[in-house]
Order: structure tokens, then C-alpha cells, then sequence
């Protein structure tokens, strides 16, 4: 996938609050992640290649829930909202309810105000730990094991395998 956006290092990308119109895979290069709480920098994630932000709020369809800025130069894909969700409508109807369902799962841990950082989850106030995998709340689990699920997954574009990866370990 050929980049089509650059960020100077120290550049905000977006921030908390605004509306969100893309979604980005980092090519090259690396983001943090933060929010500002009370006066204090939160760190909720720093990714660097193959590393996709931004697509939450396009999900959602709410506003950014967090600051993004580059770390160094960075290289990457931008995805429309509308070219997303117009992706979306395209992917097999069983990893399109499995991408529902962990959307769903992400969800409900930010509603608990818990931090997803790819697979370890944290409140605000606590240390981070390895999430529950039974408590993910996805009731197609079996399909995560079914070589004919994981294939249509490995068939997706570029950007949509990377985003139900990306998904599937912050769910966990």
C-alpha cells in the first residue's frame, strides 16, 4: 500500500473532540496516542508501522477520544470515512458480524473506562494487565479458529485485514 500522507515529526495529526474524516496506517514511522486529563499527559499508545489510528470515531461515528501526534516523520495511508464505510459494506457477511461484535467489545471497555493499548487494558488510575479473553464479548469466537473465516480475513484489502487485526487485539 503506497503512502499518501506525511507528518513532521511533532505534528498533531487530529485532536480529542474534533470530528473524525480518516483513518490512517502508519507506512512508516510512529504516533503517539494520548489524552490530556486534569493537566496530565496520558500515554494510551504508541504505534509505528503497520499500526492503524484514527478509526474509532470513524466507527462510532463520534469524535476523536484522544490526541494523535507524530513521533518522527511519518509516512502513511489515509482512509475516508466515506471510503471506509463504503469498504465495510464490502467485507464477507461473517467477518463483517465478527467486526461488529468486536467493535462492540472495544466499546464497552471504554465505557468501563478502561485504556485499550493492543491487547492490555489499564484504567486510568491503575497499572496495565493482560486483558480477559473470556469477557470479550464476542459470541462468533469459534470463527477466530476456522481456516475458511481466517481466509476471507487474508482476501481482505490491505487496509480492512489490517483494521480487523488491529481490532481483534485491542478486543482482547
Amino acid at each position: 500500500m503506497t503512502p499518501n500522507v506525511h507528518f513532521w515529526k511533532n505534528q498533531t495529526v487530529f485532536e480529542e473532540g474534533y470530528l473524525a474524516d480518516a483513518a490512517y496506517l502508519i507506512c512508516e514511522g510512529s504516533v503517539e496516542v494520548f489524552r490530556i486529563r486534569d493537566s496530565q499527559h496520558i500515554t494510551l499508545a504508541v504505534l509505528d508501522k503497520d499500526g492503524i489510528f484514527g478509526e474509532m470515531a470513524i466507527i462510532s461515528d463520534k469524535v476523536r477520544s484522544a490526541t494523535v501526534r507524530a513521533v518522527s516523520d511519518v509516512w502513511c495511508y489515509a482512509i475516508s470515512k466515506r471510503t471506509f464505510l463504503e469498504k465495510l459494506k464490502n467485507i464477507p457477511p461473517d467477518v463483517r458480524d465478527v467486526f461488529d461484535q468486536l467493535v462492540d467489545a472495544i466499546r464497552a471497555k471504554s465505557e468501563a473506562a478502561v485504556l485499550i493499548d493492543h491487547g492490555r487494558v489499564r484504567s486510568l488510575e491503575g497499572p496495565m494487565e493482560d486483558a480477559d479473553a473470556s469477557g470479550l464479548g464476542i459470541k462468533d469466537q469459534h470463527l477466530l479458529q476456522d481456516p475458511v473465516f481466517l481466509q476471507e480475513v487474508e482476501d481482505m484489502d490491505v487496509f480492512m485485514r489490517a483494521m480487523f487485526k488491529s481490532l481483534l487485539r485491542m478486543a482482547h
